[in-house]
């Protein structure tokens, strides 16, 4: 079980440290065309996913239940400091993910609008010529 808090809480740093980089990010509307940065996070959080899938398979044979009370007891107390750990580690990767659709949406809206304005000026420019 330690060797699985460990790897949950080594994921939950990687998504940490995704998350700061995300917030210092600023999204533009060339970012909608651009297979860059946003395509990269996107990238980053799926792998992450994964990562916590493949945890996840490694808890279930401690999930099994002893038949005495005192292991009962002993394994309930493991699982519950596992469990607040991977918890932790999906509410980082949650966060994370509705940050990357907020700038997603973000650079979609500024694309519209420029194009909007792109339209203005090329209609105003029509009128006048």
């Amino acid at each position: 079980m330690n060797e699985i808090n460990r790897k949950l809480l080594e994921l939950n740093n990687k998504i940490v440290e995704t998350l700061n980089e995300l917030a210092e990010f600023t999204p533009r509307f060339y970012h909608v065309f651009k297979n860059g940065k946003l395509k990269g996070y996107s990238s980053q959080l799926t792998n992450f996913r994964k990562a916590l899938t493949e945890i996840d398979h490694s808890l279930e044979p401690h999930t099994k239940i002893p038949g005495d009370i005192t292991s009962v007891k002993m394994v309930s107390g493991q699982l519950s400091v596992t469990f607040s750990i991977r918890n932790l580690t999906l509410t980082s990767l949650d966060e994370a993910q509705k940050m990357l659709s907020s700038y997603e949406g973000q650079a979609g809206f500024k694309l519209s609008t420029t194009l909007s304005l792109i339209a203005i000026v090329i209609s105003t420019i029509s009128l006048v010529g």
